[in-house]
């Protein structure tokens, strides 16, 4: 009878002890939503609208042609192409989710020698410099904030 007892008392501590409550999925609230976003260093703004529907996203980029991009290596994401700026909207959560990606130009500056001479020592000194601007892409992302306007 105490064998039987603790073996009890022990399933059920254990039974307790294992037991995880998961939390509920947040809801998706489908509709139509508006974004503008001015990622620091870029001329035009990103901005456009969104369908968001039960198993679908449809994007419309003002100023820019997008399309579906089905070949993505993620299968949890639906990701558009926008020409010079990648969407992509995780499936679960399309709002919380929005993501883009593009890039801005930044200018450095590049300093080079176009005259040497040699000095009472033998050493090669510049004696005339060239500065120049030197263009290069830089990646900007961040996150798409959403910002509902109607129903579907």
């Amino acid at each position: 009878m105490r064998l039987r007892f603790f073996f009890l008392a022990a399933t059920a501590l254990g039974a307790c002890t294992h037991h995880v409550v998961s939390a509920p999925a947040a809801s998706v609230r489908f509709g139509v939503y508006r974004f503008a976003e001015h990622p620091d260093g870029m001329k035009d703004p990103i901005q456009g609208r969104v369908l968001v529907k039960e198993d679908t996203v449809v994007v419309e980029v003002e100023s820019r042609s997008c399309r579906y991009f089905p070949q993505s290596t993620r299968l949890d994401v639906f990701v558009y192409d926008c020409g010079d700026v990648g969407l992509s909207f995780n499936r679960l959560q399309p709002v919380a989710g929005a993501q883009f990606s593009t890039h801005k130009t930044v200018l450095d500056r590049s300093v080079s020698c176009i005259r040497y001479t040699t000095d009472r020592s033998g050493n090669q000194v510049c004696t005339q410099q060239h500065t120049e601007n030197v263009e290069r892409q830089v990646p900007v992302s961040g996150k798409l904030h959403l910002a509902y306007v109607a129903n579907p």
